[in-house]
């Protein structure tokens, strides 16, 4: 399973940092996690092909997550190449967005060569995607006006588990609970702690007691702050952390 970060940053714009989303190439296919601004040319950057990728599992809602979505299936639209369904999935307010984008951006989407196939799939709750691709959703802790979630993906005798945005709760626990690798949102330094947000402190602690055998960190809000929120989850954890730069690829 490899891991590919395709944008690392939060809702603010950096020239080092897209807006947040990862693609996992597996024996269980191309799968998108969010897909941020500019996602479309960030997987021709990483040298993949949209009109191969599978679908999109999103986390929430929040647009610095979903704002590459609607360029992207322009993009498929314009190059009439694709023919296999794209699948979407995602946790309650998965119709809102279905219905929303034809009504914003017209009668293109009318006009696809291929299905769009929109999962909304509400948590706690297992699924396949593949034969080979065993996903498990779970809520999380991130916005109270949101159903946030996030992933455990099992596939090829290893598991990643993808925090979405949250502070530490039951949920993230239970994802994370022997994971070989762990693709947590950067969160919040521990003296300036925000709701939603987990700390890196916490996210070493829960990791460490969970078995988690690697922690890779994304969504950096202040990418200034990369390097001190990796040592201060470093501290807590023990083990291998790394702070993902866009295009860094991870062998899981």
């Amino acid at each position: 399973m490899r891991l590919i970060l395709l944008g690392t940053g939060g809702c603010f714009p950096t020239p080092q940092r897209k807006a947040p989303a990862a693609l996992v190439d597996c024996a269980g296919g191309q799968w998108l996690i969010d897909c941020g601004e500019d996602t479309w040319r960030s997987l021709a950057k990483a040298g993949y092909d949209g009109n191969e990728i599978d679908g999109i599992l999103f986390t929430h809602y929040h647009l610095d997550h979903t704002g590459g979505l609607a360029s992207l299936l322009f993009g498929l639209w314009a190059q009439k190449r694709r023919r296999k369904p794209f699948i979407i999935v995602g946790p309650p307010g998965l119709s809102r967005l279905a219905r929303g984008l034809p009504a914003t951006f017209g009668e293109w989407l009318d006009e696809l060569e291929f299905a769009l196939d929109w999962r909304e799939v509400p948590p706690p709750a297992t699924f396949r995607l593949h034969d080979e691709l065993r996903v498990r959703s779970v809520e999380v802790v991130h916005s109270p006006k949101l159903t946030c979630v996030g992933y455990r993906l099992e596939t090829e005798g290893k598991v990643l588990t993808v925090s979405g945005d949250t502070e530490l709760c039951p949920g993230l626990i239970e994802l994370a609970a022997g994971a070989d690798a762990l693709l947590a949102e950067a969160g919040t330094p521990d003296d300036l702690p925000r709701p939603g947000h987990v700390t890196p402190s916490a996210l070493g602690e829960m990791a460490a007691a969970g078995g988690v055998r690697r922690i890779v960190l994304t969504h950096f809000a202040v990418p200034t702050q990369a390097e001190l929120l990796r040592q201060a989850t470093e501290k807590t954890f023990g083990g291998p952390v790394s702070a993902a730069a866009d295009g860094d690829v991870f062998e899981i």
